[in-house]
């Protein structure tokens, strides 16, 4: 920061030696603080309290650019922390070990990593960035007689038997497939096979997953006949507890 003369002051002794009295500090421009007063305009020596002026006298104000930090959270977890000078960029870090297995998404203003940052801000004030880096995720597909039964996304490295077990989106569904899917015999990938890339498998239903199928298509061909079946249960065994409590009020 250039200071411009309007900062400079000017003190003039009436002594043959005296010490100054200062002013309060001046006001510092956006983004800059009062550093001191100096002698000299390249702001290169400056004036101590108590030195003693013998001469009239200029001092200049030396301001600043004022550092802001700038916090960025992973996970969850503070990462890293830097400071940046006011009016310069900030840094768009990519977190060390980012690779093909795994998803940055860049940074976020809010722990919840739903208002992208926009670094084409320069530093102004502290900040605090979030991000998440997630397991790459990859579809694993079920087929039955030739047609697609299921698809699923799983994490890079899971096994199905694992990801049923695991918190990991998607979990009660493995948990489904896995109660429902026989993989074909001698097969190459089963429920303990390390997903690491987009899979296709066959197999076929289980035994009572095939019932409870046929259960269902039965009565999505048949539904008005059981809607209208148990409605008239309904009535009838309404009718028989109102005949019931007639009964008794009369006898």
């Amino acid at each position: 920061y250039e200071t411009s003369p309007a900062l400079q002051v000017t003190y003039k002794s009436t002594k043959t030696s005296t010490s100054v009295s200062l002013p309060e500090d001046p006001e510092a421009p956006e983004g800059y603080h009062f550093v001191g007063w100096y002698y000299d305009e390249e702001l290169t020596n400056p004036y101590k309290e108590g030195d003693t002026i013998t001469a009239d006298t200029n001092l200049y104000a030396k301001f600043a650019k004022n550092s802001y930090k700038i916090t960025y959270v992973v996970n969850g977890v503070k990462y890293v922390e830097s400071e940046v000078a006011y009016g310069d960029a900030i840094n768009n870090t990519v977190p060390a070990g980012i690779d093909d297995t795994n998803v940055f998404s860049g940074w976020f203003m809010d722990a919840e990593c739903t208002q992208e940052f926009d670094f084409t801000q320069t530093a102004s004030a502290d900040i605090t960035l979030y991000s998440t880096i997630t397991l790459k995720k990859y579809d694993v597909k079920f087929f039955v007689n030739g047609e697609l039964y299921a698809t699923i996304k799983v994490p890079h490295g899971y096994t199905l038997v694992r990801l049923a077990n695991s918190t990991e989106s998607g979990a009660e569904t493995a948990a489904a497939l896995l109660s429902s899917f026989e993989f074909e015999e001698g097969s190459e990938i089963n429920a303990n096979t390390e997903i690491t890339e987009d899979t296709e498998v066959n197999g076929k239903l289980s035994d009572k997953a095939e019932k409870w199928i046929n259960v269902g298509a039965w009565l999505e061909a048949n539904w008005p006949w059981v809607v209208a079946t148990v409605a008239a249960v309904i009535v009838i065994v309404a009718g028989s507890i109102l005949v019931s409590v007639f009964k008794r009020k009369r006898g």
